[in-house]
């Protein structure tokens, strides 16, 4: 980014002086009595170029128009750094309103890292309220974005200052400035905070969490939901942030959570296979990512990613690799078995391959309790899915209950044989079906009597 003096001496030297005689001469009027020669001062000009503006009246030239951002942008921030209120104001009352419009287009940063930082002039309303719509409309200025997220403590400090004023922070002004410094890539605000500085992304997603009771849904949804070339901020994160984005990607999936239960939204639409793939590939190479996936698993259950069943089975893998750990408490565990019992229960011959101190019996009593356990809440909660396909008629969740206690005093009894249960019709279809299945296929294999196993293990939640 430009620096003043760069600023200053490309004025200087390129004759954009002829700008600043077009403002004093349109708008000398308005300052008080000794004003001009008290803003000539503070804007430290040689000689001579004091001396043009006293006495010139020419108009701006083709010649001195292409660096009239550049110069008027330095003139406006010098003003604010010095705490010169008047002059701010008469800056902002600029009567050539081309200048003006070029102003607010010129994505010069610095220029708006002033007005936000000087507090004398962001606190005091008279000026607040003069200056509010030119401020808006900085903010909604792409240009100006892609300035600002290279450089974190600028981002945050434009964050704060858009908090601080109800006007900036109200929903329609916020989906506007969200959305409006889109690429021609098509990423929003997060997604571009994402691709040019992690920590910008950081202070944006902070600045989301703190203003999330005022937010609308729509807008949240918008902002999590939207999808890019990349795809949506999630992926953004495996794409963009090639050094470390775990931590950004851990505090991106707390802002997805808060928000899955704020709108009971669909986690398919949230978690992509795109994103899902490069954390299970990740989380196999560094520590940082296994503490991630690990955060993952334990705090989104799986649903409905729309994942195919390759990426399902690499998922299970990691998944076991976590429960074979000793760093996971047997609560911590449970957790995990609970939020992903559907798929376990979709490839339960995967289950045995944890390598816990349980006979393979236990394993699968555990996996059938921790299944009964799931029906008993669905049934308290009023869920009764009921699925018809063209050939086959699912079963409901009191029918599914029946079975599983059914297989589960067959069980207890001692019996090997279970041909004589083969005859519950939920034990021939489905996820329970194939439950059942690996129980006969395992148990037939052992002579040994299966009797009430007392694994100090619970999946309840």
């Amino acid at each position: 980014m430009r620096k003043v003096k760069t600023l200053y001496e490309s004025a200087l030297y390129h004759m954009s002086v002829l700008l600043l005689l077009n403002i004093f001469s349109k708008n000398c009027g308005k300052l008080s009595e000794g004003k001009l020669e008290e803003l000539l001062n503070e804007l430290n000009l040689p000689l001579r170029l004091k001396e043009a503006v006293r006495n010139s009246g020419e108009e701006l030239t083709d010649y001195a128009e292409k660096y009239v951002v550049e110069f008027f942008s330095l003139i406006l921030f010098r003003f604010c750094r010095s705490g010169n209120l008047e002059a701010v104001e008469y800056l902002f009352n600029v009567a050539d309103s081309e200048i003006r419009q070029r102003l607010l287009i010129s994505g010069d940063y610095q220029l708006l890292l002033e007005i936000c930082t000087n507090q004398d002039f962001a606190m005091l309303e008279k000026l607040w309220r003069l200056a509010s719509g030119p401020v808006l409309e900085m903010l909604k200025n792409p240009d100006l974005w892609a300035d600002v997220l290279r450089n974190p403590e600028t981002t945050g400090a434009i964050l704060q200052f858009i908090e601080k004023h109800k006007r900036l922070k109200n929903p329609i002004n916020l989906a506007e400035i969200f959305f409006s410094p889109v690429s021609s890539q098509g990423e929003n605000l997060l997604t571009l905070a994402i691709k040019y500085n992690g920590k910008s992304a950081q202070h944006l997603i902070d600045f989301i969490n703190r203003l999330w009771n005022t937010l609308d849904g729509k807008l949240l949804q918008k902002i999590l939901c939207f999808s890019t070339h990349i795809g949506n901020a999630l992926e953004a994160a495996f794409s963009y942030e090639y050094k470390n984005p775990s931590s950004l990607i851990k505090s991106l999936l707390e802002l997805y959570i808060a928000y899955r239960k704020k709108s009971k939204i669909r986690w398919g639409k949230l978690v992509k296979p795109t994103f899902l793939s490069e954390l299970i590939h990740w989380a196999g190479k560094k520590t940082e990512f296994e503490e991630t996936f690990e955060f993952f698993v334990k705090n989104i259950p799986f649903s409905d990613y729309s994942v195919n069943e390759k990426l399902q089975k690499l998922l299970l893998d990691r998944i076991f690799v976590l429960l074979n750990s000793q760093i996971l408490s047997l609560e911590e565990k449970g957790i995990i078995i609970k939020n992903y019992l559907s798929l376990i229960l979709k490839f339960p011959e995967k289950w045995l391959t944890w390598e816990d101190a349980s006979t393979v019996e236990e394993k699968l009593n555990i996996l059938l309790r921790a299944y009964e356990n799931h029906l008993y809440e669905r049934k308290e909660n009023g869920e009764n899915y009921l699925r018809q396909f063209l050939f086959f008629k699912g079963f409901s969740t009191q029918e599914k209950l029946v079975a599983v206690k059914k297989l589960k005093e067959a069980l207890s009894s001692g019996l090997t044989d279970l041909k004589a249960i083969k005859e519950v019709p939920a034990l021939n279809n489905g996820r329970l079906g194939k439950l059942f299945k690996l129980y006969y296929s395992e148990l037939s294999k052992s002579s040994c009597r299966i009797s009430d196993c007392t694994v100090n293990y619970s999946v309840s939640g």
